[in-house]
Order: C-alpha cells, then sequence, then structure tokens
C-alpha cells in the first residue's frame, strides 16, 4: 500500500531547480505527468539546450523509491542502454578525424586477436550494423540478463566471437549491440588505451559530462538511479531484476544524467567534438552492397523527420530498470534528452517529438 501511494504521489513531486514559470515549461511538465503516468514510471528526467543554452532541465518522480530521493536532472544517472553506441561511434569518430582509424580498413587490422570469419569486415559496416555479428539471443538464459562480471573488453567478445557471420558484410543491416562491443576493441587497438579510459580523456572532460560513467556494479556510484519496473500482475512498482553490463559497455552499459546527454548532444551537434564534415558522415545514411540506402548511420540514427515536421537524428535506448532518448533537432538548433528509471514500457518516443513541438511553436 505505502509503495502505492508513492507512485500516486511521484507525479506531483518534481525537484527544486527555481525556474520561472513559462507557459511551455508548464504544456512540457503535463505531457511528462501523463506519460509517467501512463506508463506507471517512478522517475525520470529531462533537458533541452536550444541554441547553446539550457531551456529546460528537470528531475520528476523518484530516483530511489526507498529513500525517497528525488531526481536530479544533473546528478542522477539512469541506464541509458544503446545510447551507449553513439558514444561508442563519437570515440571511433575521434580516431577517424585523428587519422589513426580508416571507416574502409578490415576490423582485424586493429582487432587481430578477434577470430577470421569466412567474410571480412570494416569498421564502417560495424559502425552501421552490416557487419553480420549477432545481436542478443534473448531465449539464452544469462545473456541479455548477464550475472557475470568481466574485467576487459577482451574478455566481453568472449560472448558471441566464436560465433559465425549471420550474413556476408554489407547484404544487410541487422541491429547488433555485440557489434559495438567489438568497436570498443577497435577504440582500444587505434588508440593503444583503455576503452574507458579514452572515453573519460577524450569526451566525456572534454564536454563536462562529469556524470557519465560505465554501470559498475562493484562500485559505489554517488548518483546512480535505483532501477525499477512495473509488474503488470500484482500491479506494483517491482525493483529491477540484477545484471552486470560489463559485457556490454560500448552496446548498452552506461549510465547518464539527462544534463550529460544533452551536453553530449550539443557538443556533438555544434562540432565541438568532431569537425562538420566528420559529424555529417557519421550522421548520414550508409548503402547495403545492393546499393540500398540503410536507414541507420554510424553509431546514430540518420537524419529523419518527426510526425511535426522537425528534422533531428539522435538515438533512443533501453536496459534492465532503464532507458533514455536522445535527440537533436536540426533546424531548431535544439537537443533534447529524456531518462527514466522504469523498465520495459517506453513512452519516450512519443513524448519527445511533442515536447519538442511546443518549444518551437511560434506563440
Amino acid at each position: 500500500m505505502k509503495n502505492t501511494l508513492k507512485i500516486l504521489l511521484l507525479f506531483l513531486l518534481i525537484s527544486c531547480q527555481n525556474q520561472k514559470s513559462d507557459p511551455k515549461i508548464e504544456k512540457g511538465r503535463e505531457l511528462i505527468k501523463n506519460t509517467m503516468k501512463e506508463h506507471n514510471m517512478v522517475g525520470l528526467a529531462i533537458t533541452i539546450i536550444k541554441d547553446g543554452k539550457t531551456v529546460w532541465s528537470e528531475g520528476f518522480g523518484y530516483a530511489n523509491l526507498e529513500s525517497e530521493t528525488k531526481v536530479d536532472p544533473e546528478k542522477t544517472m539512469f541506464r541509458v542502454g544503446s545510447i551507449s553506441k553513439p558514444i561508442t561511434s563519437t570515440a571511433i569518430a575521434l580516431l577517424y578525424e585523428s587519422g589513426q582509424v580508416r571507416l574502409n580498413d578490415n576490423v582485424r587490422e586493429y582487432v587481430p586477436y578477434f577470430p577470421e570469419k569466412q567474410y571480412p569486415f570494416t569498421v564502417k559496416q560495424l559502425a552501421g550494423h552490416m557487419a553480420g555479428i549477432r545481436h542478443y539471443n534473448y531465449s539464452k538464459p544469462g545473456e541479455y540478463d548477464n550475472k557475470k562480471r568481466y574485467t576487459s573488453v577482451k574478455e566481453s567478445l568472449t560472448v558471441f566471437q566464436d560465433d559465425s557471420l549471420i550474413y556476408k558484410p554489407g547484404d544487410q543491416f541487422r541491429y547488433s549491440s555485440f557489434g559495438f562491443n567489438l568497436l570498443s576493441a577497435v577504440v582500444e587497438g587505434a588508440s593503444n588505451q583503455n576503452y574507458l579510459n579514452f572515453l573519460q580523456k577524450e569526451l566525456f572532460d572534454p564536454v563536462g559530462m562529469n556524470h557519465t560513467s560505465a554501470d559498475f556494479t562493484d562500485s559505489v556510484i554517488v548518483g546512480r538511479t535505483g532501477f525499477y519496473e512495473f509488474d503488470s500482475a500484482s500491479m506494483k512498482i517491482i525493483n529491477g531484476e540484477f545484471v552486470d553490463n560489463s559485457y556490454k559497455w560500448a552496446g548498452g552499459g552506461f549510465l547518464s544524467s539527462s544534463m550529460d546527454l544533452a551536453r553530449f548532444g550539443w557538443a556533438f551537434h555544434n562540432n565541438e567534438v568532431v569537425s562538420d564534415s566528420v559529424k555529417q558522415l557519421f550522421t548520414s545514411q550508409t548503402q547495403l552492397n545492393n546499393g540500398e540506402m540503410n536507414h541507420y548511420a554510424l553509431g546514430w540514427t540518420d537524419v529523419g523527420t518527426d510526425e511535426f515536421g522537425n528534422r533531428s537524428y539522435g538515438h533512443g535506448g533501453g536496459a534492465v530498470g532503464g532507458g533514455a532518448l536522445l535527440r537533436i533537432y536540426l533546424d531548431h538548433d535544439l537537443v533534447i534528452a529524456i531518462t527514466r528509471n522504469t523498465w520495459k514500457d517506453g513512452g519516450l518516443g512519443d513524448l519527445a517529438p511533442q515536447i519538442v513541438n511546443v518549444f518551437t511553436t511560434k506563440e
């Protein structure tokens, strides 16, 4: 009963941001509260940066139900799932710009210990989900819901490295988180640095992402949210099951705050991370062997138009006990990042364009 009362109350609780009342923010708050109620969310954070300025950053509900800790959009760190992919892709973009990675190189030039397959495949094919590397086997116990701790990128590849390619590279687009595990090994091979250390030094520190980290289960991470899911059988919020994401940092294993994700999105959009030409290369459609265009770019979705006619690119992510969405809106110089700590049920993909429409419609 106490837990149920908390859920009923959390929609009215927001972190104290001391923001001025603004009709657009008020409308956004209403959309968020309705979405949280509809999708049984415990906590959510949103940050919008427009023209380089943070125009809205706010937390809703609880980061931790048991301690009644409210969400802080700056410091509360959520599991962001596959938003880890554009983070990894940006590491490759940095190495490409510095001349340390060539996109059309065979991956084994950078990761010689990865077993040779029936076909070679390139860094570009790997980043565009066209290399033939498989995705999770959801029916295999302990794969998506892994409990084992992996101590290195090299060790994490053992989950899939002995499996055959599932198609000839370049013939298909097949989404693969494991492909991004291998991409993080490319980062290590090209930079001669540990993958996580490279990201910290070359991306997180320069951008000011002070609340982004790999989701270490053996460490105390100040600000890490609780992880929840809604149990439809009991109609209650329950704790998400324990998982260890050390086997997939690059494809889905990071924690971040909505503020950090928005900072990352803005810095990438504003050419503060890599040059405009490299940004365009990594956010443009790729091509399959038969000439068809692949709807995915290199670690990012390619530029598309939402229901309101706004052009954007970005990525979404889901993980046990959380999820996130990051979108960069080209015509409005606007970045939106939303994070949540409740698993399975979505809602962010519908919420973001509605809120962006509110903030970009002239009154």
